[in-house]
């Protein structure tokens, strides 16, 4: 097995086990004494701490690290990000240890090594020659690592603040694009429904309060909703489904046929095209909901019956500049990239691009086998990818080797 140092990386990350509900602290630890023994001063390297507030918040950390220009700035630049956390292999049939990373027929096994650890290897083998070439960087490179974005995507607002004190004119997310340079996303929204009644023998009808009565309506809504949406849109171009989607996915309610139901539960998402609005569509929900139960109220309902609707995770759109500096950048640097893309599932880049930084979604890997058994980087991904990133750098930043300048 020849050994590349992207590959030496890799393989560490891989041993370490980050999914997303336990911890990625002893990842983040690991990188961050790389980069100071790679000679990158301690003051550059920032760990940010998880809010108290949040569940676990002591497993997990960001990590924003910086290799100031030539001149000292830390200002401007681009910025290299990617998120530390893996989804679980729990029952899953893996062929090797999934945290131990396995070449085989020019791949390399293991969780995470497509999604995304491979791009996170590919940024920190570039730091050495980065750091020897310092003094001829005209703007600094910046490196952002975060977590649980595989969940509750709270790893990345937080690291927003460095992003915006650091004024990135650039950035790339290392998802695992097959090489293919992503600039859109849909957004996601995960949204919880209850509807509570009063539970009664089933024969005795009117001494109850059936839960799953103000749940039908809530579903025959959404459908009614997909539809005018696939109908009416609006619409983008460049997707599959070039419209806002609707999924009603769980229903629970009720415990046994001859018992009234008390307590009906509802999950559903809206995947949101960028010209849509999810603040549009929750207000809309909401105003349902108080009909619902201004509706029970009239019915004189039994005391605590009442519906109720909350979102548990809200993912932005993701829609980029295709005229961008970062974009042109990567362009330049692989001309086998094609022409950019759209793609169905979302990452962190809605956030990013949100507040005002440039990003494009480019990665080694290919997204049809992140998350599964047997998850695999090809290793001339890999090696190709360290190319491109090496030399879309000099052409933000500059450098020895590469242009200065788009």
């Amino acid at each position: 097995m020849t050994t590349t140092r992207e590959k030496e990386i890799l393989g560490k990350l891989i041993s370490f086990d980050t999914t997303s509900d336990g911890p990625n602290r002893p990842l983040i630890n690991w990188v961050a004494q790389y980069l100071r023994d790679c000679g990158l001063d301690s003051k550059h390297i920032c760990v940010q701490e998880a809010p108290k507030e949040e569940p676990g918040a002591e497993l997990h950390a960001n990590l924003f690290a910086t290799i100031p220009a030539g001149d000292g700035s830390t200002q401007g630049g681009i910025a290299l990000c990617g998120h530390t956390d893996v989804v679980p292999t729990t029952n899953q049939k893996w062929s090797t240890d999934p945290y131990k990373m396995v070449e085989r027929d020019g791949k390399l096994y293991g969780r995470g090594a497509c999604d995304m650890k491979a791009f996170i290897a590919v940024s920190l083998a570039l730091v050495p020659e980065l750091l020897k070439q310092q003094k001829s960087l005209k703007k600094p490179v910046h490196f952002a690592f975060t977590y649980n974005e595989e969940t509750t995507m709270t790893g990345a607002p937080l690291i927003l603040s460095k992003l915006k004190e650091h004024k990135c004119e650039g950035c790339v997310v290392g998802e695992p694009t097959s090489l293919q340079f992503v600039i859109a996303h849909k957004g996601i929204s995960f949204m919880v429904y209850e509807s509570r009644g009063l539970a009664a023998h089933s024969s005795l009808q009117t001494s109850g309060f059936n839960a799953l009565q103000a749940t039908s309506e809530m579903l025959t809504h959404l459908f009614a909703l997909r539809k005018r949406l696939s109908e009416e849109g609006p619409f983008e171009e460049g997707y599959e489904v070039p419209y806002t989607t609707v999924n009603p996915a769980i229903a629970q309610g009720g415990i046994a046929t001859n018992i009234i139901p008390e307590y009906c539960k509802l999950n559903f998402e809206m995947r949101t095209i960028a010209a849509d609005s999810i603040h549009d569509h929750i207000h809309n929900l909401d105003a349902f909901v108080a009909k619902q139960n201004e509706g029970m109220k009239a019915a004189k309902a039994p005391e605590g019956c009442c519906a109720s609707i909350h979102q548990t995770c809200v993912i932005p759109p993701f829609s980029s500049d295709p005229s961008s500096k970062v974009l042109k950048a990567l362009q330049a640097s692989h001309a086998k990239g094609g022409d950019p893309i759209k793609v169905c599932y979302a990452t962190e880049s809605g956030y990013y691009q949100g507040a005002g930084v440039p990003t494009v979604v480019f990665g080694p890997g290919s997204i049809t086998v992140a998350h599964k058994p047997d998850e695999y980087v090809p290793i001339e991904d890999l090696q190709q990818c360290v190319q491109v990133i090496r030399r879309t750098v000099y052409v933000m930043c500059g450098g020895e080797t590469g242009p200065s300048s788009i």
